[in-house]
């Protein structure tokens, strides 16, 4: 290979050595906004992992999760029959002064 042949090559290799830097900057540009999701990707699996090896993890965390929701239920339920009390009041009340008010 020549000289001029051997400088071309060198050329065309800091050419696409400075391209690869340009395209690896904006890739790591692109990818920062994946940080936190695959973060949080990556924790999911490890638990999953973790509740494989160990099944009571899995049956206690359903346990916890089936009162949790029996508790809620049991909260909503309770703030429902308070409005139907409320509501269920304020019509007897209407009802009671419009038939003590006289018809007019």
């Amino acid at each position: 290979m020549t000289n001029s042949g051997l400088a071309a090559v060198t050329k065309r290799r800091q050419m696409l050595i400075a391209r690869a830097a340009a395209q690896r900057a904006e890739l790591a540009m692109l990818a920062e906004r994946w940080r936190e999701p695959i973060a949080a990707a990556e924790a999911a699996f490890k638990l999953g992992r973790v509740v494989r090896r160990h099944a009571a993890i899995a049956v206690l965390a359903l346990a916890i999760a089936m009162r949790v929701q029996r508790l809620r239920v049991v909260a909503w339920s309770g703030w429902l029959l308070t409005g139907l009390e409320l509501i269920q009041a304020i019509r007897k009340r209407t009802k009671r002064e419009a038939a003590q008010s006289p018809a007019s």
